[in-house]
C-alpha cells in the first residue's frame, strides 16, 4: 500500500477533533453537502468554506477540510470531460435566461393591458410571450434533468475510479455524524438546549419530529449509523430528511 493510500485511510478512521460547535447551522450543511457529493450532487461549497477556514467547527476540522475539498473539487468538476456536457449547459443557461426575460415582459404587457386603454392585440402579444416563456423554460428544465441523467450514468459506467473518494466521503460523513451527536448529547446533560428540554417527556417519534425543527438533516445516503430517518423521498422530495439519534 502506498504512503497516499495509507493517508487516505488515516483520515478516514482518525476522529475529526472538534469539541465545541459555535454554529450548528453550519455542521447540518457541511453533513449534507459532502453526503450529496456522494452521489454527484455538486453545489457551490465556497460559501461554507470561508466558514470552517475560519475555524467554526475546530482548527483540528480546518486542517483536514483541506484534504476534503480537494476530493470536491475532483468529483464536482469531473463533469467538463463528458462529451457535449458543456455545450448542453451553456444552452440550458441561455434558454433559462431567455425563457424569465420573455416572462419579465409579458407579464409587464398583460399588467399594463389590464390597466391602461391599450388595443387588445398587445393583451394577446402579450398572453402569446408568457406562453413562449413558459415553453423554453420547461426546454431549460428538461435540459438540465437531461444533463443530470447524463453525468450520472457517466459517474456509474465509472465507478471504480471513485470507489477510494466515495469511502473517504462518507467516513467523514460518519465522523461528523458522531461529532454532532457526542454534541447534542452533552447540551442535553447539561441542559442548555431549550428543544432537547422540550422533548424530554414525549414518545420516541414526537421527540424526532420536534428535533426536525432544528436538527434536520437532507441527505441522499442513509448508510450510516446514528440517523433517524423522519420522511422519506417521494415525488416531490429526492432526499431523506433526517434527525441524529440523540435518545
Amino acid at each position: 500500500m502506498s504512503e497516499v493510500e495509507r493517508g487516505t485511510e488515516r483520515e478516514v478512521t482518525e476522529p475529526l477533533g472538534f469539541q465545541k460547535i459555535t454554529k450548528i447551522n453550519i455542521l447540518l450543511n457541511i453533513i449534507s453537502l459532502i453526503d450529496g457529493y456522494r452521489i454527484n450532487r455538486c453545489p457551490d461549497f465556497r460559501r461554507l468554506d470561508d466558514n470552517i477556514k475560519k475555524g467554526v467547527l475546530g482548527r483540528a476540522f480546518a486542517e483536514k477540510w483541506k484534504n476534503i475539498r480537494k476530493v470536491l473539487w475532483r468529483i464536482g468538476t469531473f463533469p467538463k470531460n463528458i462529451p457535449n456536457v458543456n455545450k448542453m449547459m451553456t444552452l440550458r443557461i441561455l434558454t433559462h435566461i431567455a425563457g424569465l426575460i420573455l416572462m419579465l415582459v409579458a407579464s409587464s404587457i398583460v399588467i399594463a393591458s389590464l390597466f391602461l386603454t391599450l388595443d387588445r392585440l398587445i393583451l394577446y402579444i402579450g398572453l402569446a410571450m408568457y406562453a413562449i416563456g413558459t415553453s423554453v423554460l420547461g426546454f431549460a428544465m428538461l435540459l438540465r434533468r437531461r444533463i443530470a441523467i447524463k453525468i450520472a450514468e457517466y459517474y456509474y459506467e465509472d465507478h471504480d475510479r471513485w470507489k477510494r473518494e466515495q469511502a473517504y466521503l462518507r467516513g467523514v460523513v460518519q465522523q461528523l455524524i458522531d461529532g454532532l451527536i457526542r454534541y447534542l448529547r452533552q447540551r442535553k446533560k447539561m441542559g442548555n438546549d431549550k428543544v432537547l428540554n422540550q422533548v424530554e417527556k414525549d414518545t420516541p417519534l414526537k421527540k424526532y419530529q420536534k428535533l426536525m425543527s432544528k436538527y434536520m438533516i437532507r441527505m441522499y445516503n442513509i448508510d450510516y449509523t446514528g440517523l433517524i430517518v423522519v420522511k422519506k423521498p417521494n415525488a416531490f422530495r429526492k432526499h431523506y430528511e433526517v434527525v441524529p439519534k440523540i435518545f
